[in-house]
């Protein structure tokens, strides 16, 4: 496409930046001040994209242990909010411009990426075609039900959606907005349960092996090599050359998924979360028999092993 003309409306478009119809002199536009760009993954994890990463997944598909991907992959998704703290940054802020009489810029707060937690949960219940029987959008239309973030902190069960995206939330309330959501769910914190690695191993492979029930797990990105401190994700296959599990991370525009050796995701695992001081661990979310009109009034939670609140 040929060049355009420069107009006074495109000294302050948003694309100007990128944009290719315009000069490249008049085009060019450095980046905003404090913003990143994806991150790197570290070298221990194999980008899903890669040649090796697709020849793990290929591998996992004739094995039987990637029947998780393919409804996940179909519901995939990116966390909307990340949340955060006030404790170090991420990256050291810029140091202020030395400029007489000029305020001092305060550090930017950390991001924790606790909100994928729900963004997770929205993902898997999508893939598990559980039917949220509300409105997602489209009142005045046919009123397509669907699951988003935003419905999932909507019940009586969930923190207020501003709380959610200030504070994240940790497993137990995780928990407890998947079965107020029509989900079975069971809590597992191996570290906490004595759970062993071998252990850890079979419930990936039958979770990697049917569509039926899915895995969420709460890890400490540092454990891995990664930049923040815990987060969501879903698993999606095994790969037993490699004894590697394939994580869709939802915080898609950070890392791409990867797959990451079991024995790390497992020690991922063992650090505590800082807000409550227990370990991490995983969600097993399936779908719950509900009947075809269910009660408000129905006896049980649906939630398997839920200790304390945070």
């Amino acid at each position: 496409m040929a060049a355009v003309a420069a107009t006074r409306r495109c000294a302050t478009c948003v694309s100007r930046m990128t944009c290719t119809m315009m000069p490249r002199a008049a085009s060019s536009c450095a980046p905003p001040e404090n913003s990143v760009f994806k991150r790197t993954l570290p070298d221990s994890l194999i980008g899903f994209s890669s040649a090796e990463g697709r020849r793990r997944l290929a591998e996992a598909q004739r094995s039987g242990h990637a029947d998780a991907f393919f409804p996940l992959i179909e519901q995939f998704v990116t966390q909307d909010e990340p949340t955060y703290c006030g404790a170090r940054p991420e990256t050291p802020p810029r140091p202020p411009r030395r400029r007489p009489l000029a305020p001092r810029r305060r550090p930017l707060p950390t991001p924790r990426f606790l909100s994928p937690g729900v963004s997770s949960l929205t993902m898997v219940m999508n893939a598990l075609n559980v039917d949220p029987r509300r409105r997602w959008r489209d009142e005045s239309g046919p009123g397509w039900r669907w699951w988003s973030d935003d419905m999932m902190v909507a019940g009586a069960c969930a923190p207020s959606l501003s709380s959610v995206k200030a504070d994240g939330v940790c497993m137990d309330v995780l928990a407890r907005m998947a079965a107020a959501s029509g989900a079975r769910v069971s809590v597992r914190r191996p570290a906490a349960e004595g759970t062993s690695l071998d252990a850890f191993r079979a419930t990936v492979v039958g979770a990697a092996s049917a569509a039926s029930e899915f895995l969420v797990l709460n890890y400490c990105r540092a454990t891995l090599g990664q930049t923040g401190g815990g987060h969501f994700s879903p698993i999606a296959a095994y790969h037993a050359p490699s004894d590697s599990a394939l994580v869709l991370d939802v915080a898609r525009f950070k890392y791409p998924p990867y797959f990451v050796p079991l024995p790390l995701l497992y020690e991922s695992m063992r650090a505590a979360d800082a807000a409550t001081g227990r370990p991490r661990g995983y969600l097993k979310v399936g779908a719950a028999a509900l009947p075809a009109a269910a009660s408000a009034a129905s006896e049980g939670s649906g939630v398997d092993v839920v200790a304390s609140e945070c």
